[in-house]
């Protein structure tokens, strides 16, 4: 019986503790969100980069592959990760 009141103490305080600590994060989180939001952002940019959806019409106009373009995009898309990567770590 002793055993269980120290038990449900211990566990009352734990609880408590949690409590605090998500509401001190909540306030405060641990990260930078602005960052986070904006590294997600370049990362699905980078992704659009690497084939871009408005070469497809112009795939089908001109009568090229896509293998054929790839090579071009590939570029933009490292030149535009360097800049990402540089430009996060820098603010």
């Amino acid at each position: 019986r002793r055993l269980r009141r120290l038990r449900l103490r211990l566990f009352r305080r734990l609880r408590l503790n949690l409590r605090l600590r998500l509401s001190l994060h909540s306030v405060h989180p641990p990260c930078h969100l602005d960052r986070t939001v904006l590294a997600m952002a370049y990362g699905d940019e980078l992704t659009n980069m690497l084939q871009p959806f408005w070469a497809l019409p112009l795939l089908g106009i001109t009568g090229l592959a896509a293998k054929d373009i790839l090579p071009y995009t590939l570029r933009f898309m490292a030149a535009g990760a360097a800049t990402c990567v540089l430009l996060t770590l820098l603010f």
